[in-house]
């Protein structure tokens, strides 16, 4: 399927050095079809030999012309430019041209998904309407204003601008229309910006380029700057186009705001340097470059939250521009964004078919929290993992907290159909402004891959709570109902609904029972049939702080639920944690075909790392990673249910592991830490990592327990809090199966076949380089090092 449909002007630019191919948006087709996103042009061309050259030209570039008719009366469009000292053009654009009868292609239309299409092409009735008719068609929308006199009609233009998803103009441009408007230009620029912006709310990103000044992009209320890279000037013809294309590339590949700013500044400069409009940039060209030129500062205008991605990727083999760091700390068989800050896992579902579908908190702007996006991913093994775009990006209502996703299988939202149900994500507004919070919905018809914003959001208002968040949704079969669990300050609320839409208050528990040190986050219900045959339920709660070993961690409560009230099983329940460690927090399961636990046992998923220091930990462009997937299984034990927690086989399967051999007293290893130690029984096993630096970790089991010791690792000043041993309890003095997984910076160990977890961090100064292993006489420990990714 085509991307891009790039509607308008083609044509011969007559420049002093002899005529050359041009036309706005045939140049922007140009970069697009380079980098590798399928695009056509939408045009026409008359019956004469300046048409046979065009198509030698676009042959020449293996460029399609099926979008190109041929107009009977009017010949190709040609347009004189001349130069001014500084290298600017001005132009005389003759008429009536080809270009100004261009007529609608129906299977053109139907191969793509944005239309990209300059201010000019409506200076003729002809080509509005086919513009009008191709608008009706292709969902999504990009327009670059281009005034060129004595064709500007600004009440045609405005028409159109409020049509559109983006809207790119020039510093001049905007000047014009503030003296259309009567408004007088502001000496700050942000401030013309933020005028422009508002007669346009339906844009969700507006481009100025400014010249030498550089470039801004408003995104959902924030300005973003980025100024212009060093160049020798030798024209400007066709800069700005190449600053459109760099954009629309670096949307289809997911890239930032920052990073796409970054990507269509280089484009420009490299055509600027360059002659003529559409010189061959390649990608790697674009790619060195900007290897060679270190980020500059942004400059961001905070009026609301930035908002996100627009564009599906367009060229999956097509490599962007590598801005996350793969070097030292990355793990490998754990899920990491490409780039920048992610917390919570959110929205988990399996479609019923293959793919797992992964959504997270995520801030596509930094390294650190800001204002909050739903991340997305998609995997087949839970090993290797697919990036998509930005599935939610912040709104009028507010930032996209943390939340949960459904398939509608019986089409109970009205959103979707039994044939094609909807994935309906149910997720937490937070206004930052006064950190209100409501819960909305939006809905997927294409699997989960883009959504849209219920029109009536939120759908259900908040009571006057401070903390009102992170709905988690199932259905619940006995009483044919959606139930929402929703964590309420220090409690959890529990509501119902019909349809997702209408949502009644049911109960509340937690008062007097479980840890109170911390605000009461992320829950989930959910159903198990226990290893004794009893039916029970299981709700999980993150707390931050309050756990044990210090800042965030996962509580959980065993008992029942009727529909309506949750009853744990002991009056006086005991504090029982999920795990031990430091860095497992705000875990869920993943639904299936919209029912909690359906599956052979419930997934799990949590965010490996802490509040406590989870943005200062010394990774480079990247910060945050998942556990691995973990089955889960409830236990009946002498001290009582007790959950059980397994890595998944995948892990085992999707990825191919051989016995590691010993060398003297150790095991050497690799730069990038994947081991996996298994051993079966009680006993004293002492697992010892240590690296040339003299970077330490430690993990040791004896009779009573497992104890993991970090205090040994060489970097640690990164903040005071993440030094730590961690020591936990066995329920059944160590029997049972132990397993040990090590990858990049995590360690996870299960330990009596699931019944104890511990999950910690580490950082090392160098990559260890040994592993020693002394165990009981008569224990046989197991190691296992990754041979194949």
């Amino acid at each position: 399927m085509s991307q891009f449909l790039c509607f308008g002007e083609v044509l011969f630019d007559g420049l002093p050095s002899g005529p050359v191919v041009g036309g706005a948006p045939l140049n922007v087709a140009l970069h697009l079809h380079q980098w590798g996103c399928p695009t056509h042009v939408a045009s026409a061309v008359g019956k004469d030999s300046h048409a046979d050259n065009l198509r030698s030209f676009l042959s020449e570039r293996d460029f399609p012309i099926k979008g190109i008719a041929e107009h009977a009366q009017w010949p190709t469009g040609w347009v004189d430019v001349t130069l001014d000292e500084k290298g600017s053009p001005s132009y005389e654009i003759c008429a009536p041209a080809a270009w100004d009868g261009i007529p609608f292609q129906s299977e053109v239309a139907a191969q793509s998904e944005v239309l990209v299409f300059g201010s000019l092409a409506l200076r003729n009735a002809a080509s509005r309407s086919a513009l009008q008719q191709y608008f009706e068609a292709i969902p999504r929308r990009v327009m670059d204003i281009n005034l060129r006199a004595p064709f500007v009609n600004w009440a045609v233009i405005e028409g159109i601008m409020k049509q559109v998803d983006v809207i790119k103009l020039n510093r001049d441009e905007l000047q014009e229309w503030l003296s259309f408007r009567e408004l007088n230009a502001s000496t700050e620029g942000a401030e013309d910006l933020h005028c422009f912006s508002g007669h346009f709310p339906q844009a969700k990103h507006i481009i100025v380029t400014d010249g030498a000044a550089g470039a801004y992009l408003i995104a959902g209320g924030s300005v973003w700057h980025h100024p212009i890279f060093p160049v020798d000037v030798v024209d400007t013809v066709g800069s700005g186009d190449a600053f459109l294309a760099g954009y629309l590339y670096a949307q289809a590949q997911g890239m930032s705001i920052s990073d796409t700013l970054r990507w269509a500044s280089a484009a420009a400069c490299r055509v600027s340097g360059s002659k003529g409009a559409t010189p061959r940039i390649e990608l790697a060209e674009l790619q060195d470059f900007l290897a060679s030129h270190p980020p500059m500062n942004y400059r961001a205008s905070l009026w609301a939250g930035a908002t996100g991605l627009l564009f599906q990727a367009c060229a999956p083999n097509q490599p962007a521009a590598a801005l996350a760091s793969d070097s030292l700390y990355r793990p490998v068989l754990h899920f990491t964004p490409e780039a920048h800050w992610m917390n919570d896992p959110n929205g988990l579902f399996f479609d019923g078919v293959d793919t797992y579908h992964l959504y997270y908190q995520y801030y596509p702007d930094s390294t650190v929290w800001g204002p909050m996006h739903w991340g997305h991913a998609t995997t087949k093994d839970l090993i290797h993992w697919a990036h998509h775009p930005v599935a939610l990006a912040p709104d009028e209502l507010g930032y996209i907290f943390s939340g949960s996703a459904v398939v509608d299988v019986q089409n109970t939202s009205g959103l979707g159909s039994v044939e094609n149900p909807a994935v309906v994500a149910i997720y937490t507004y937070h206004r930052p402004s006064d950190n209100h919070q409501t819960q909305g919905i939006a809905y997927s018809l294409d699997g989960g891959y883009t959504f849209t914003k219920y029109a009536h959001n939120p759908v259900l208002a908040n009571p006057g709570e401070q903390d009102f968040r992170d709905p988690k949704v199932a259905w619940h079969e006995a009483s044919e109902q959606w139930i929402m669990a929703l964590a309420v300050g220090q409690h959890i609320r529990f509501y119902c609904s019909p349809n997702l839409i209408d949502w009644t208050y049911l109960s509340s528990f937690g008062e007097g029972v479980g840890a109170h040190g911390g605000v009461w986050e992320c829950p989930d219900l959910i159903p198990f049939t226990a290893s004794d045959g009893a039916q029970k339920w299981v709700l999980f709660v993150s707390i931050n702080p309050g756990h044990p070993a210090g800042g965030s961690g996962t509580q959980y409560f065993v008992g029942q639920f009727d529909g309506q009230n949750f009853t744990p099983d002991e009056t006086d329940p005991p504090l029982l944690w999920l795990d031990a460690g430091r860095d497992n927090y705000a875990g869920v399961t993943f639904h299936q075909k919209g029912i909690a636990g359906s599956g052979p046992k419930p997934l799990f998923i949590g965010w490996m790392s802490n509040w406590e220091y989870g943005q200062q930990v010394p990774t480079e462009a990247w910060r945050s990673a998942m556990t691995l997937a973990r089955d889960l299984e409830l236990q009946a034990t002498p001290k009582g249910y007790r959950l059980k927690q397994w890595v998944t086989s995948d892990v085992f399967t999707a990825a191919q592991w051989e016995v590691a051999q010993a060398e003297g007293d150790g095991y050497p290893m690799a730069e990038d830490h994947q081991l996996v130690i298994e051993w079966e029984g009680a006993g004293v096993v002492n697992l010892l990592f240590s690296s040339e630096s003299g970077d330490s970790l430690t993990l040791r089991m004896d009779e009573q327990g497992i104890t993991v010791d970090r205090t040994g690792l060489q970097n640690l000043d990164f903040s005071p809090k993440f030094a730590s041993i961690e020591q936990v309890d066995f329920l059944q003095q160590g029997d049972g199966q132990h397993l040990v997984i090590l990858d990049g910076c995590s360690l996870e160990y299960l330990g009596e076949s699931g019944l104890v977890s511990l999950t910690d961090l580490f950082f090392v100064k160098q990559w260890f380089n040994q592993l020693h292993v002394t165990a009981l006489e008569g224990m046989e420990v197991s190691v296992y090092r990754r041979s194949a990714r």
